[in-house]
């Protein structure tokens, strides 16, 4: 028994240290798996050192060709510019034009963050603007400078590494959640090989990266429905971006409109993304000293020219070096922007302040000049890598299409507020139309039916425009954004949310058209019924189409708005009841045609006359008896309901050919970087 007893607690021991070691193993390999996980994704980044020289911008103003950029190429920099006056009037308008940069340098390499700091006005956005590819561009705009990816000249916006834009101003669809819109971004951005699953996993990571996890399945919102915060927007925008795994990460102003905590943990998180190997150049506007102390290098603008461009932590000795040094207890990030602000309330302050900006600028160009190699010399750690592709993956026609078409179906569906209150719209409107309008067979029963229909298609033209007028400019804006980026194309988008729509417009014209018609005392016939209803349809969906495209066409809603209450006073003139087509100036016939609301109420008339008889009782003049009489004294005895529809679905076929054209014509293009006009750059005096 002792023996067996010995050789069990042998093997207990035994068994124990092999449970031991096993156990060690696993935890062993366990914490290999998660650092080979957490360094998966920085390893797929590509090291990125971009660098641009004597960067200059300038809006040309007068005639002539444009002048170069640079505003003093073959200008000395202790001379002052040519007086215009001088040239002669011909040469001065050639001469005119707004200087925006003026010959910038800068460096930015992965692992650090670049703050791109200045008083407003100083050129900020532009330089950032300029640098990434997405300058829009305007009549007379010149743009010059060279740009470089890890030591290799490249073309402004074909930097030939991904990477992302986050601009200053979230633009998200109101009622998507987070999960979808990251989700929708990444089925558009990531390559079709990229599965379901796979991306729903990316997903994920940057939500928990970016901190979004908790407000996953909650609406983004706007200003109207509440949804996420604003940090959170913030972070949303950044995170779509980064779908694409970018080297470079470009960001304007991304602390603007955040209290100081949101702010701070923003740059926070950037700083973990610099940290994973992406190069970050970021506007900053009035940064606190820890949103500064954040950052790893600098470049202060000032009027369109370069105060410093270097680290933050050699800025104070660089200051001190032209005797402008911060002094002890300020905080350098204020102190370095009242150095490099313009003063002009004063002549006597705004010589200083000229001279004062004039002291440094040299001294950073200096600076600038012998510590920056040239583009072409291959130095730093990543020069010369191999760069990818630039052309950006996306989906299928198809799958566009679906992917669109369930984005505006959810936001249709899910604004169950609005579509409460366009009901109630169509309802209140009918019981007033129904409360007043009481027909009969006699005599005055005749233009009350004419004065009804009109009402009833300007109303609807009125609301069918006034919705989408309103709307669209805004959709516009975050469909341009999403343009830019090569996502989808303008058709699948189009298509797509005429079908998500059409739905809901066809409801709202039927539930008014089923109260209206027995209310007032209409043709009880269900062909009359019917057709009543598909002409108010018809008339919703040309009402929509015409709103679009003002609002397609319109630079922003502001515009689109204005022009909503002429338009509305056009289609109620010639409206088919107001005014005779004989009566219109003859310069001014062809607009009766192209108006939706007179074939809408040609359409209903006739409709509504055809096979109607009155009598002759109470009768105050020539009499009246059958319908076709009551349309020949409005000049619609020749006229068809079919015409009138087949009118009405050409003017609905027009507006959506210009809204897609609209579309199609508004995409952003940016200027062109063209190559500086100056070896040296000669600044212009303050």
């Amino acid at each position: 028994e002792d023996a067996m007893m010995s050789r069990r607690r042998n093997g207990r021991s035994r068994c124990g240290a092999e449970m031991t070691a096993w156990g060690t193993a696993l935890l062993v390999l366990a914490s290999c798996v998660r650092i080979t996980a957490a360094s998966a994704s920085p390893s797929d980044i590509l090291p990125v050192t971009l660098e641009w020289r004597d960067v200059s911008c300038a809006i040309h103003k007068g005639k002539g060709p444009p002048p170069t950029a640079h505003p003093a190429a073959a200008a000395s920099t202790s001379l002052p510019p040519v007086p215009e006056t001088s040239k002669g009037k011909a040469a001065a308008g050639r001469a005119a034009k707004k200087v925006i940069l003026d010959g910038i340098d800068g460096r930015a390499t992965p692992g650090r963050m670049l703050a791109v700091m200045g008083p407003s006005g100083c050129g900020k956005s532009s330089l950032l603007n300029a640098v990434a590819g997405q300058m829009k561009q305007s009549k007379g705009l010149v743009l010059e400078g060279s740009l470089a990816v890890n030591g290799k000249a490249v073309a402004s916006g074909h930097l030939g590494v991904p990477f992302a834009y986050v601009t200053q101003y979230d633009t998200f669809y109101s009622q998507m959640t987070v999960r979808e819109t990251l989700l929708f971004a990444a089925r558009l951005r990531l390559p079709r090989s990229v599965k379901l699953k796979e991306n729903k996993r990316i997903v994920d990571e940057l939500m928990e990266k970016l901190g979004l996890t908790k407000s996953a399945d909650t609406i983004v919102g706007d200003q109207k429905i509440r949804g996420i915060s604003g940090g959170e927007r913030k972070r949303l925008n950044i995170a779509c971006e980064l779908i694409s795994s970018p080297s470079v990460i470009f960001l304007d102003e991304p602390t603007s409109g955040l209290d100081s905590f949101q702010a701070e943990r923003l740059v926070q998180q950037l700083r973990t993304l610099a940290g994973e190997g992406h190069t970050i150049v970021a506007v900053i506007h009035q940064p606190s000293a820890s949103i500064f102390n954040a950052f790893d290098d600098l470049l202060l603008l000032s009027e369109g020219r370069m105060m410093y461009s270097g680290p933050r932590k050699r800025l104070n000795p660089f200051l001190k070096s032209v005797g402008q040094g911060c002094p002890a207890g300020h905080s350098l990030a204020e102190w370095a922007l009242r150095q490099i602000s313009m003063d002009t309330e004063t002549p006597a302050q705004r010589v200083q302040s000229e001279e004062r900006l004039q002291r440094l600028a040299s001294a950073s160009k200096a600076l600038t000049g012998a510590s920056v190699p040239p583009l072409s010399s291959g130095r730093g750690p990543n020069e010369g890598a191999t760069l990818p592709a630039s052309a950006r993956p996306s989906a299928s026609g198809l799958e566009q299409f679906r992917l669109l078409f369930a984005r505006a179906w959810r936001e249709v569906n899910r604004a169950k507020l609005a579509l409460f209150i366009k009901a109630m719209q169509q309802i209140m409107t009918a019981v007033i139309y129904g409360s007043i309008y009481k027909l009969s067979d006699d005599q005055r029963s005749i233009q009350n039916r004419f004065g009804l229909l009109s009402l009833v298609t300007i109303g609807a033209a009125n609301l069918g425009i006034a919705t989408t007028i309103r709307a669209f400019p805004k959709e516009k804006t975050i469909v341009n954004n999403e343009r830019a980026k090569n996502i989808y194309g303008v058709l699948p988008y189009f298509l797509s949310k005429l079908i998500a729509e059409a739905p809901v417009s066809s409801f709202l014209s039927a539930l008014f058209g089923c109260l209206l018609y027995p209310m007032v005392g209409l043709q009880r016939r269900l062909s009359k019924f019917l057709t009543f209803i598909g002409v108010s349809m018809l008339q919703a969906f040309g009402s929509a189409g015409l709103g679009m495209a003002i609002g397609a066409l319109a630079p922003n809603s502001d515009v689109a708005l204005a022009l909503f209450p002429p338009l509305v006073v056009l289609l109620v003139i010639f409206n088919g009841f107001n005014i005779s087509e004989d009566s219109t100036p003859k310069y001014l016939r062809w607009l009766p045609k192209m108006s939706l609301v007179r074939w809408g109420f040609e359409a209903l008339s006739v409709n509504e006359f055809t096979d109607l008889e009155f009598t002759c009782k109470d009768a105050r003049g020539p009499c009246l008896k059958t319908g076709e009489e009551a349309l020949g004294r409005v000049a619609l005895e020749r006229a068809s309901v079919r015409g009138a529809v087949m009118a009405q679905a050409r003017i609905l076929a027009g507006s959506y050919i210009g809204t897609y054209a609209a579309l199609r014509a508004s995409r952003p293009s940016f200027a062109k970087m063209h190559p500086p006009t100056a070896k040296t750059m000669a600044y212009r005096p303050f």
